[in-house]
């Protein structure tokens, strides 16, 4: 069933009444179309299923998540219909429709504080009536007269009594991991508040272990997610052409931008090589995107964190970066080929954001010092957050982009693998490189910059 067919059409719905479908409010291709409808003259959300077979799961955990909030009076649209729709054939659930009274999805950099503590409220008076909602995502909240209604029950569990803390700190974590940008002191905070208002009594210590936790599962999803897109998830495209894998952002880079980077010459061609960086403005799309070959064994061994990268490494290691906020050039695509025995070769493509190297911008005078000093200590701190190293932080493979310092060679990061969290075992940044040539350019003393680029932490 085509979504566009169910648009501004008259549903019987027997007992519930007459429905009468308006605009289409959201589409998941090939699974569900929500609308705005009218339900004997009341406003209400028509969610149907696409195809009746493969959704039919869907639907049915839908509704029951959806009465399952009614019948623990949490703050949700109530349910109006929920069954199989005969004219459409397809399976459908109709709730009522809530207005929001206040701007809507939030502002998030930063979030502010009082829309902060109205979701700690929300989700620990969803866990003292024994109901979990696993997809946190702002879109299925609603805030209304100062309460946010949950308006959809996918995602939704039921137990017979409040949340323990084990299943209530996982939910957290799900929350704080999925939104990179909530920082440390508030992620801190807010496990704090949660566990006031739950009654829970915790150290700081426990508090900033969570905050550990938090991180070690941002870059869980933040890899999951660089994972999935190379499969070809959401709007990102995975084809063939030429005997050539390509994948790209569709959005980015349309049918034209995919055929021209499946026809780009490889120069580097021993394993391990990279080629430099160079700057595509008018055969990509209307945006300049920078292109760089990688050329590598695609069976490294168990050193894979640390091995030199495919075309398909240094995707995943840039969109890691890219989502955990470092500041990094977004990768739109890749194409990769086979070279020599289980060898891979080809190209990384990532939206243009330094217009010159670090170098070129301290000898210039366009970047100062003083002002880069302090966003490298930043870089580098975020760098150990994540867990990452670089094999060469130089100020060639730094970039300037007139306010922030870029991380050009996101090919070279190296994602420290999980067992290290484990152990307990911290990440540090190999600065020494970094602070020899700062202080050559700049004349400081060397020790002093590496000071400055990591100065003792002061929290546990």
């Amino acid at each position: 069933m085509d979504a566009r067919t169910l648009s501004h059409r008259t549903f019987d719905l027997g007992a519930a009444g007459e429905l009468t479908t308006q605009a289409l409010i959201h589409e998941y291709p090939g699974k569900r179309a929500l609308f705005r409808a009218r339900l004997d003259g009341r406003d209400v959300v028509a969610k149907f299923y696409l195809l009746p077979l493969r959704t039919a799961w869907e639907w049915w955990r839908g509704a029951r998540g959806a009465r399952a909030l009614q019948a623990v009076g949490v703050p949700s649209p109530a349910v109006r219909f929920a069954g199989f729709e005969r004219t459409s054939r397809c399976w459908l659930t109709v709730v009522d429709w809530i207005e929001a009274d206040i701007p809507w999805p939030p502002p998030r950099n930063p979030l502010p504080h009082a829309t902060h503590e109205l979701l700690l409220r929300t989700l620990a008076a969803h866990h003292e009536a024994g109901v979990v909602q696993s997809d946190l995502n702002w879109a299925n909240f609603i805030p209304r007269d100062g309460v946010l209604h949950s308006i959809d029950g996918d995602r939704v569990r039921r137990t017979r009594a409040p949340l323990p803390w084990r299943r209530a700190r996982g939910n957290l974590l799900r929350l704080y991991g999925s939104k990179t940008h909530f920082d440390e002191d508030e992620i801190h905070w807010g496990w704090t508040r949660y566990c006031t208002l739950r009654g829970l009594t915790i150290s700081d210590d426990d508090a900033w272990a969570f905050v550990t936790a938090v991180q070690f599962r941002r870059r869980q999803v933040a890899e999951s997610v660089a994972y999935r897109k190379l499969q070809g998830w959401k709007h990102f495209v995975r084809e063939r052409r030429n005997g050539h894998l390509v994948v790209a952002d569709g959005q980015r880079l349309g049918d034209a931008a995919r055929a021209r980077a499946a026809e780009l010459p490889v120069t580097a061609g021993g394993k391990g090589e990279a080629e430099a960086r160079r700057v595509e403005a008018d055969t990509m799309g209307d945006r300049p995107v920078v292109i760089q070959g990688h050329s590598a064994s695609a069976t490294p061994g168990p050193a894979a964190w640390r091995s030199p990268p495919t075309p398909t490494r240094a995707w995943i290691r840039a969109a890691t970066a890219a989502r955990l906020r470092l500041p990094v050039e977004r990768p739109v695509g890749l194409v990769e080929m086979r070279a020599w025995l289980l060898g891979r070769r080809g190209h990384l493509i990532s939206a243009q954001r330094a217009h010159a190297s670090l170098r070129q911008a301290l000898e210039s005078g366009e970047a100062d010092v003083e002002q880069t000093l302090d966003l490298l200590q930043s870089l580098v701190r975020r760098l150990e957050t994540a867990r990452m190293n670089h094999h060469s932080l130089t100020l060639d493979r730094l970039g300037w982009d007139g306010s922030a310092v870029v991380l050009l060679d996101a090919g070279g990061l190296q994602l420290l693998p999980r067992w290290r969290y484990w152990l307990g075992q911290t990440t540090r940044v190999d600065i020494s490189a970094l602070a020899t040539e700062l202080a050559a350019l700049t004349g400081l003393p060397e020790r002093g910059v590496a000071t400055r680029l990591r100065p003792p932490r002061s929290r546990p």
